[in-house]
């Protein structure tokens, strides 16, 4: 019985797709009338295995800044050139302490303590750890 109901639905298939294939929309309008577009489909979901498969885009994301890199940079800032000018870059950005800093502001800051370390070095004392 489930066999037989099988064959019928194979063959209803086969005559439909059969009458689709043989179908032409633009010869069943009178001449003249405007034929209206079909909306498109709705795009397929795309499961999450797919969407974790699917290529990244070609531009990298920027690299990131820790702040530990920050702090080395601001420390020897401190050593190199002195306390105040190692308060000045953080001060930049309204904080007293590199671990004050938010994540945006990290690459920022690591920028201008480099920029200061490629300037004419002065004798500084020591730094402080009050800095980190």
């Amino acid at each position: 019985m489930l066999e037989e109901a099988l064959k019928e639905n194979t063959a209803a298939v086969r005559e439909l797709t059969a009458a689709l294939k043989a179908h032409k929309p633009e010869s069943a309008q009178p001449e003249g009338a405007q034929q209206e577009k079909a909306p498109a489909p709705p795009a397929p979901a795309r499961s999450r295995k797919a969407a974790a498969a699917a290529p990244l885009p070609a531009t990298p994301p920027p690299p990131t800044v820790g702040v530990k890199a920050v702090a080395d940079a601001v420390i020897e800032v401190a050593n190199k050139k002195g306390r105040e000018k190692a308060l000045a870059i953080l001060g930049q950005f309204g904080v007293s302490r590199v671990s004050d800093l938010k994540p945006h502001q990290l690459p920022e800051a690591l920028g201008l303590a480099e920029k200061e370390l490629l300037e004419e070095p002065v004798a500084a004392p020591e730094a402080e750890s009050s800095l980190v």
